[in-house]
């Protein structure tokens, strides 16, 4: 049986047993200079010095060259852009960041690949849906375009990002071709988040009178906190799994959580919340209690804390000024999401008053839209559960408990944000829902896997917190 599985993946296995055999030694010195470009992009940001798009133009010119040497270095870097990147104008162009740039090549260097090499493109459930919600953007779109002077730069830009993110999800399923692979974008991934956090921290000492840590310039408190916690569930998801190297994650989580409470953005707090909830109940391991204690009190401990009360006001009758025009802005948009209820109003059109995922997809795309996008992400969480139950190695049970965590805490972020649309956040998240498919392909589920009965299974990190422990209760004997 295992040997027919195995010979079913030849037709898209990783082309890199070859690759093994003949390291370059253009990819280490290659990494370091793109590396160290992104760190001049990053201060750049942090001390506002002015020099231009030298290393913009030469980060995206090595990863042009690099990725065609080694896809999955070009990958890679594009995962590093997306968290240290700020967002800047160039020829009237708003909004434009550096994985707009290395995203192509990146992109290009995988179909040029893919079509020399005849690889079949990995299986996923998510392809259908993710072209229905494209076609379906692109006909509530175009009449609007035609009749209703929908904003025709607005409305490209936000298209073009839409096939961006759908391309991400594709690139990063396709490009991770081994085990170790999926591994080490991985740790890239969490690495990403945690060089993002210490820069935010950075900004913080900088400028300790700051009321609110922004992030890379463009951003938002709230962004920066949605994606700081998507990271935080990946690692506390890999720290339940990761058995000796537990306390290293808890650590590294901790260190994402300092500057993240002084986002004092409420949703990201809620929404943290909701994530640890999740992650605790799945994986029934005392570490997430122990860190919301830790974040328990840097909040009591820190500013935050009058900022975290207001919360309560919801419960009270006494809600903060923000979250009531917040409900002002959604109510007046329902005139004309009744005029449009199927499709929308096309990509945007929609005010900045609607910071709220669900009201922005049902104003632009319709209740047809919004149906496809929930569709996108049930089955992503039911392929991370499945993923939870049924991989061999710990790390990748890790990463899928902690994408499911992740995601629901998302899900609650979006409330008050457009956190499947904003940039910062939408591209880790469907790059992460690559990997987890590419994972499931990579590392097909155990033999002696069993579907439990109950929707939650009674530890899917390992019982009693023991994350070297199968569902059977038996010693896991999955590779390191």
């Amino acid at each position: 049986m295992q040997g027919s599985r195995c010979r079913s993946m030849e037709g898209y296995s990783d082309l890199s047993l070859d690759v093994e055999r003949r390291r370059s030694p253009l990819v280490v010195p290659a990494v370091l200079a793109g590396v160290a470009a992104l760190g001049l992009i990053a201060a750049q940001g942090l001390y506002g010095a002015d020099i231009g798009y030298v290393p913009h133009a030469c980060l995206a010119g090595l990863v042009a060259i690099l990725a065609f040497h080694d896809v999955r270095v070009g990958l890679g870097l594009t995962i590093a852009a997306i968290a240290v990147s700020p967002e800047f104008t160039i020829l009237d162009v708003p909004n434009v960041r550096m994985e707009d740039f290395l995203f192509p090549a990146v992109l290009l260097a995988w179909v040029l690949r893919a079509l020399y090499r005849r690889e079949r493109p990995a299986p996923s459930d998510l392809a259908v849906p993710l072209a229905a919600l494209v076609a379906v953007t692109l006909f509530s779109s175009l009449p609007n375009l035609m009749y209703r002077e929908l904003p025709f730069a607005r409305s490209f830009f936000r298209f073009g990002k839409s096939i961006e993110y759908c391309l991400m999800f594709f690139a990063a399923l396709n490009i991770a071709r081994t085990e170790r692979d999926v591994r080490a974008f991985i740790r890239v991934l969490w690495a990403a988040g945690l060089a993002a956090a210490l820069y935010a921290t950075v900004q913080r000492l900088l400028d300790p009178d700051a009321i609110r840590l922004q992030g890379m310039p463009g951003e938002t408190a709230n962004i920066l906190g949605g994606y700081i916690v998507f990271h935080v569930c990946i690692v506390l998801g890999l720290a339940v799994a990761a058995g000796a190297h537990k306390p290293a994650y808890f650590l590294i989580a901790v260190a994402m959580a300092v500057p993240f409470v002084h986002t004092m953005s409420r949703a990201s707090y809620v929404s943290l919340f909701v994530g640890l909830a999740v992650l605790g109940i799945l994986s029934r391991d005392r570490a997430i209690v122990l860190f919301l204690l830790v974040v328990a009190a840097l909040v009591a401990f820190t500013q935050a804390r009058d900022r975290f009360e207001t919360i309560f006001g919801l419960m009270t009758g006494t809600p903060p000024p923000a979250w009531e025009a917040r409900i002002e802005g959604w109510k007046g948009v329902l005139p004309e999401v009744a005029e449009a209820p199927l499709l929308g109003w096309g990509l945007g059109r929609a005010p900045l008053a609607i910071d709220n995922e669900y009201v922005r997809q049902v104003y632009e795309t319709g209740f047809l839209g919004l149906a496809i996008f929930l569709a996108i992400v049930w089955r992503a969480g039911r392929a991370a559960l499945r993923a939870a139950r049924t991989s061999r190695a710990p790390c990748f049970r890790g990463f899928a408990l902690g994408y499911l965590a992740g995601t629901a805490a998302l899900l609650v972020h979006s409330l008050t944000a457009v956190s499947f649309t904003a940039i910062r956040t939408a591209e880790p998240f469907f790059i992460a829902t690559g990997l987890l498919y590419a994972m499931l392909a990579v590392a097909p589920p155990r033999e002696d896997a069993r579907e439990l009965p109950s929707a939650l299974p009674p530890s899917l990190a390992g019982s009693g917190g023991n994350a070297g422990t199968e569902l059977s209760g038996k010693p896991a004997r999955a590779p390191r």
